[in-house]
């Protein structure tokens, strides 16, 4: 028992002094892109928000763990599509990620260096989701027990930027392509006559917001493991 308190010690002590280190909240706007609604790309329309820790590896390089709730909606009046407007479907759902991925900057953005107070960035990695599991009777939504899950793929750029000497500021837009087709309820497990739009595209959701994270710990010394 004490090698395993001993063990826990060093390792919260090398996260903790031996590394760069930021956590923060994020907040922004979401919507999503599938079978009802509109169909533009980035128009967010409901709430997003979460927190988020990275660990900062080298000027150039970050792992990132966010968790992240997103409120998404739409509805067919919305869609520039007659055919779609008058099939006048709407509905809600709610996902919670969780996400695992690496951030690249452009150039240089050494958390140590005053110098480098800015840099664009490319973010992605894997990202596991879970969300309410819905259906269709006619025009009426419904929701089975329980919520599904899907595994998603972002596709991210963003800029971040110091606002003071341990503050940081992100703002970044994130589309998460996912591997199911029922976020919107158009394609429930049991199909059949349920089923609508497009089966064989993919739902999306994108988020559009900012970052605010605080920087700490020693000056690290960017080297390989």
């Amino acid at each position: 028992m004490k090698k395993i308190v001993l063990a826990f010690i060093l390792l919260i002590n090398t996260l903790a002094f031996s590394q760069s280190h930021e956590l923060g909240l994020a907040i922004g706007g979401s919507n999503y892109i599938g079978d009802i609604g509109s169909g533009k790309f980035i128009s967010p329309n409901d709430l997003a928000f979460g927190a988020l820790y990275r660990l900062n590896r080298s000027p150039r390089h970050s792992y990132r763990l966010t968790y992240i709730h997103y409120d998404i909606n739409a509805s067919d009046v919305d869609s520039e599509v007659l055919s779609i407007q008058e099939r006048g479907k709407e509905f809600e759902n709610s996902i919670n990620e969780i996400a695992l991925g690496i951030e690249f900057s452009f150039w240089d953005f050494n958390l140590h260096d005053r110098k480098d107070k800015f840099a664009p960035y490319l973010y992605s990695g894997i990202h596991y989701a879970r969300y309410k599991d819905l259906y269709f009777v006619g025009k009426e939504l419904k929701e089975e027990d329980g919520s599904k899950s899907t595994i998603s793929i972002p596709i991210t750029v963003g800029f971040k930027l110091r606002i003071a000497e341990k503050l940081i500021v992100s703002a970044e837009v994130s589309a998460k392509k996912t591997f199911t087709d029922n976020l919107d309820g158009s394609n429930p497990d049991d199909g059949g006559f349920r089923s609508f739009g497009n089966i064989y595209n993919k739902d999306w959701y994108v988020f559009s917001g900012v970052m605010l994270t605080y920087t700490f710990g020693k000056r690290p010394c960017f080297c390989n493991f």
